[in-house]
C-alpha cells in the first residue's frame, strides 16, 4: 500500500528536516564568526515548540491544488521557509499583545526578559526581554528570505513565490498597525472587523500559504 501524497504527518517530517538542516547551518555559521549561540538557538526552542505546522501544509496543499507532481525537495524547503517567516511574526506579534505566554509555553520575550534579571533589574530586564523579541523576530524574517532563495526553485518559481511572501508580510503588517489604531476604540462597523480579520488572520494564515506554490509556472512542476 503506497503512503497517500496528502501524509500530512510525513509532510512535516520533511519540513521539520529542512528547518533543522537551515538552522544547523546558520548555529555553524554563527560559531565560526564567535557569534552568539543563543540566537538561532532561541529561534530554533521557539519554532519547535509548536509542531502542527498549519501554514507550511497549506503551501504544499497549493503546490498540489495548482497540479504538482509528488513533493520535490524545493516546495519542501519553500514551505519550511514560510513556516519560519510566520515563526518570526509570531516573535513580534507576541511582544505587540503583551503576551507571556503561547500554547502554555513563555514567549521569547518573556523568557529574554526572566533570564536577563541575573544582571538587569526589573524595568531593564523587561525592556531587554522586549528589545531582544525584536531582534529574533527580524532574524527569522531575514532567515525565511535567505531560505526560500536558497530552496532550489527554479528563477521563474523564486520570483513568483517571493512576490506572494513580499505581500504577505505586507498585509501582516497592515493587518497588526490596523489592530493597533482601532483596540480600545469599540465600533459596530462588521467590515472593519473582517478586514481586521482578514490581514491578521485569513490572507497570512491560508491565502498566501496556498498561492506561494499554486501560482508557479505549470511547465516547471518537475
Amino acid at each position: 500500500m503506497t503512503d497517500s501524497p496528502l501524509d500530512h504527518g510525513a509532510i512535516r517530517v520533511r519540513i521539520d528536516a529542512a528547518l533543522h538542516e537551515f538552522l544547523d547551518r546558520k548555529a555553524e555559521s554563527a560559531a565560526a564568526c564567535r557569534l552568539p549561540a543563543d540566537v538561532v538557538g532561541a529561534v530554533r526552542s521557539f519554532l519547535f515548540a509548536r509542531g502542527n505546522r498549519i501554514r507550511s501544509l497549506f503551501c504544499v496543499l497549493g503546490w498540489y491544488a495548482g497540479g504538482g507532481i509528488d513533493l520535490p525537495d524545493a516546495v519542501v524547503r519553500t514551505a519550511a521557509a514560510v513556516e519560519l517567516l510566520h515563526t518570526a511574526t509570531l516573535i513580534h506579534d507576541d511582544l505587540l499583545d503583551d503576551r507571556d505566554t503561547r500554547d502554555g509555553r513563555p514567549t521569547v520575550h518573556r523568557i529574554a526578559a526572566d533570564r536577563s534579571r541575573r544582571v538587569r533589574d526589573g524595568h531593564a530586564a523587561e525592556r531587554f526581554g522586549a528589545r531582544s523579541a525584536i531582534v529574533l523576530g527580524d532574524c527569522g524574517l531575514g532567515w525565511a528570505q535567505e531560505l526560500l532563495h536558497g530552496a532550489g526553485l527554479s528563477p521563474a518559481q523564486s520570483a513568483a513565490a517571493a512576490a506572494v511572501l513580499d505581500t504577505l508580510r505586507t498585509e501582516v503588517n497592515y493587518g497588526r498597525y490596523l489592530e493597533l489604531v482601532t483596540s480600545g476604540r469599540p465600533t459596530s462597523d462588521l467590515d472593519q472587523a473582517l478586514e481586521i480579520l482578514r490581514y491578521r488572520t485569513v490572507a497570512c494564515m491560508v491565502e498566501r500559504r496556498c498561492t506561494s506554490a499554486r501560482r508557479w509556472p505549470t511547465r516547471m512542476r518537475t
